[in-house]
């Protein structure tokens, strides 16, 4: 039996198990990649449970959270299940990304089904998916990227059956997923504007490429983004999250730095297979998938817009990665190619997959390095971050005030605390009044008017804090410009060291009762 004939059929269920094994050893290996901001939703979602309601300190509606949907599910399901505590919380958070990743990869099969893809090429672009370090950093991490994924990729499958046999059910599927999908992030609402592009622009070139309910589809989605932004006028007064505001900083540096971003991700991501392309037994670009392709390219101009991201593994990029495998990868005649020469084709796939998953692993590495999972040692916390929380708690009284740099494991650790962020997440004066990049918005004014009861610093990696009076250089803009401003030492002092950070308090905050 041929090569090509065995990955159709005996072999074919084989490398589905080895595929599913290949995703949970790839989520397993990058588990422990620290990414702050889950901890934002987990507070939030910590105070819902309690019945102080979708805020991050009790009494303050600000909206500092991006991820309204993955919120409200993680919440929900961790009351149902129990599991409320710190830890527990977060290792839930993980599992569900995980099952939403493997859900991804069930999608991606059908969608590669529905459009008439032979075994072997679904066996390589599953296999491709699920062994993608840049997807499972954020498969394992707890955050809404492969929720995001997941109700992105089937909204394509279920646009790709309602425009194969035109039925109701299809079209409601579609709208009702891409409904939920469009308030799941700021940004999502790039893929409704994306899609609907693409099906008119088919429509207007004849009766043949129009889709019966398409208006009905318009109609649904729009009641449910507007159902949603009419909720969040009416609990937190604003008709955009404060992160938007926060990070929104549009210029000719920060598109220089977008554009950089999205090549870097080509290249990492996507160019190991687009030689894959050449043999493909349809043409290159299909018409009918031209909302797929828009969709895309919105991603890739929001990226740029937004200057790429601080965070590891091209986040801002992700949700597109299996319909952009998938147009890649789509109807490659992977059977022809091994029947000519079947142990170079196999070698060469290894290889490039190969080549690929070590190029991705070793730049999360050199963002964010970590300790693989395959050793069982799982690290829930930043070990430096941990500490900090760990000692603030031991020094501050409940309902004190707190000025941290991220808004991130330190505040989720001290549920009793009152925090703000420096960067302006979860303070609407910094995000919508102070211009500049994020992370690098100072009002010092400001911030020394509030007198917060401690203020909490803590360094970039290979950066330390200085000798007494030396000059503070945290790897932070705003950071750095509060902790040297002269005024800051006449009103705190450090009370805790830690191997990076510090902990400040306003002279005489120990001493005073909470309030």
């Amino acid at each position: 039996m041929a090569l090509s004939q065995k990955l159709a059929t005996a072999w074919f269920p084989l490398l589905l198990v080895g595929t599913g094994v290949g995703y949970v050893l790839g989520c397993l290996d990058v588990v422990n990649v620290e990414i702050d901001d889950v901890f934002i939703t987990l507070r939030y979602g910590r105070n819902l449970l309690a019945g102080d309601g979708a805020v991050f300190n009790p009494g303050e509606a600000v909206e500092g959270y991006s991820n309204p949907t993955w919120l409200v599910l993680v919440t929900a399901v961790a009351a149902v299940t129990g599991l409320t505590g710190h830890v527990a919380m977060l290792y839930l958070a993980k599992v569900m990304s995980m099952v939403f990743g493997m859900a991804t990869l069930v999608v991606v099969y059908q969608l590669a089904t529905v459009h008439g893809n032979r075994r072997p090429a679904i066996a390589l672009l599953l296999a491709v998916i699920a062994v993608s370090p840049f997807l499972n950093v954020y498969n394992s991490s707890g955050m809404e990227t492969a929720l995001v994924t997941f109700l992105l990729t089937l909204t394509v499958l279920l646009y790709s059956r309602w425009r194969g046999d035109q039925r109701l059910e299809h079209a409601i599927g579609f709208a009702v997923t891409l409904g939920v999908l469009s308030i799941s992030r700021p940004e999502a609402v790039i893929y409704p504007i994306a899609i609907y592009a693409g099906i008119i622009v088919l429509g207007m070139r004849g009766a043949g490429d129009r889709l019966r309910y398409t208006c009905l589809t318009a109609v649904i989605v729009s009641a449910i983004i507007a159902a949603f932004i009419a909720f969040r006028l009416f609990y937190y007064g604003d008709l955009f999250p404060n992160p938007l505001y926060a990070k929104n900083n549009p210029g000719l540096t920060t598109l220089r730095a977008g554009v950089r971003y999205v090549a870097l991700f080509a290249a990492m991501a996507v160019a190991p297979y687009a030689l894959l392309a050449l043999a493909k037994r349809a043409p290159l670009l299909v018409r009918a998938q031209l909302p797929i392709y828009l969709v895309i390219v919105a991603q890739a101009a929001f990226a740029t817009y937004a200057g790429g991201d601080w965070m590891p593994a091209f986040r801002l990029m992700l949700p597109v990665v299996p319909i952009l495998l998938f147009v890649v990868i789509d109807r490659v005649d992977v059977g022809a190619i091994a029947h000519r020469r079947v142990f170079t084709t196999v070698l060469l796939l290894v290889f490039v997959v190969g080549c690929s998953w070590l190029v991705q692993r070793e730049d999360i590495k050199r963002y964010k390095p970590f300790v693989s999972g395959w050793h069982l040692d799982f690290r829930p916390y930043n070990r430096d971050y941990a500490d900090i929380a760990r000692n603030l708690g031991r020094l501050a009284a409940p309902q004190q005030t707190v000025l941290v740099g991220e808004a991130g494991v330190i505040p989720y650790l001290n549920d009793q605390l009152r925090f703000t962020d420096l960067y302006g997440l979860t303070d609407t004066h910094l995000a919508k009044d102070v211009r500049g990049r994020h992370f690098a918005r100072i009002d010092n004014d400001y911030w020394l008017s509030r007198h917060y009861d401690y203020v909490v610093a803590v360094s970039a990696r290979g950066k330390h804090p200085p000798e007494a009076g030396g000059v503070y250089d945290t790897g932070f803009v705003a950071m750095d410009a509060l902790l040297n401003d002269p005024r800051f030492a006449t009103q705190y002092v450090p009370v805790y060291h830690e191997a990076r950070g510090v902990i400040f308090a306003r002279v005489g905050a120990e001493d005073r009762p909470a309030g």
